[in-house]
């Protein structure tokens, strides 16, 4: 699966949770790799502790977060809290959202006697760095978490890179219907080959490039038709057949029917 992910909104997104809370988030994608975090450096504690330790720490999370689309909060191998979420697109997983390296544990006796045991090294400094949030600021937390997940994805933050071609497309196409298009108006709007182009086209689309925008145009004539008082002459026009007679012969080979009888169909309704 290809992604897209926008890290400049996304580093946004993180650093404002992280003000907000204090406390550490990153995104990964579907293969646990980490695409983004703030702060981007673990906490000096999480430094010392056996890095396969975390990663399999991380996996377990991982995986339950693949069974489950619930909110998973958990304790650490290094007995600190963390939550994890997974991002969906169309119903499928497409990364993970996770906070921690905080503790839940208020004494900062019992904190530091509990924490030093996971390392023999002195780590004194590196625990009294650690957050504490109790029941309450967790669940807080954790609720916010849930909406950045949900709005990470409505605002295309991540994408699939097959949903973020085909937006492209039709955001260009919509705010053009009245220009009369060609192939270097499209290479110059997505920067890349003709070759690349005419790939993607294949690819996502499953036609040429040029089959896609009459496809497009004749949706756009269909909804003024149904929608507008506007001649056929005219719509012919703002959908960007310059001759009126090609674009009733594109309608009906698309359609089935001609212009004028499918206004009617919507006129009786």
């Amino acid at each position: 699966m290809n992604l897209n992910f926008n890290k400049n909104k996304l580093y946004k997104l993180l650093r404002s949770f992280y003000i907000l809370s204090g406390v550490r988030i990153v995104i990964y994608d579907i293969y646990y790799n980490e695409v983004i975090s703030y702060p981007p450096n673990n906490c000096s504690y999480c430094k010392l502790m056996d890095q396969k330790k975390c990663q399999l720490s991380n996996n377990k999370a991982f995986l339950k977060c693949k069974e489950s689309d619930d909110l998973y909060i958990y304790h650490c191998h290094a007995n600190l809290v963390e939550a994890m979420i997974n991002l969906k697109i169309n119903g499928e997983i497409v990364g993970f959202i996770m906070f921690g390296q905080i503790s839940d544990i208020a004494s900062e006796e019992k904190r530091v006697n509990l924490l030093k045991n996971n390392t023999s090294k002195n780590v004194l400094s590196s625990i009294q760095e650690i957050k504490y949030l109790d029941d309450e600021k967790l669940q807080s937390a954790s609720t916010i978490l849930l909406s950045l997940a949900k709005y990470a994805i409505s605002e295309k933050m991540v994408s699939i890179e097959q949903e973020k071609f085909i937006n492209q497309m039709n955001d260009f196409i919509e705010k053009n219907y009245e220009k009369n298009l060609v192939i270097n108006d499209f290479l110059k709007y997505f920067n890349m080959s003709r070759t690349s182009l005419y790939t993607m086209c294949d690819k996502y689309l499953n036609m040429g490039i040029s089959s896609y925008l009459r496809l497009k145009r004749i949706e756009k004539a269909k909804e003024y038709l149904q929608n507008s008082s506007l001649s056929l002459k005219e719509i012919s026009y703002k959908v960007g057949f310059n001759d009126y007679n090609y674009f009733s012969q594109i309608f009906k080979k698309y359609v089935g029917i001609s212009s004028k009888e499918y206004r009617k169909k919507f006129e009786q309704n």
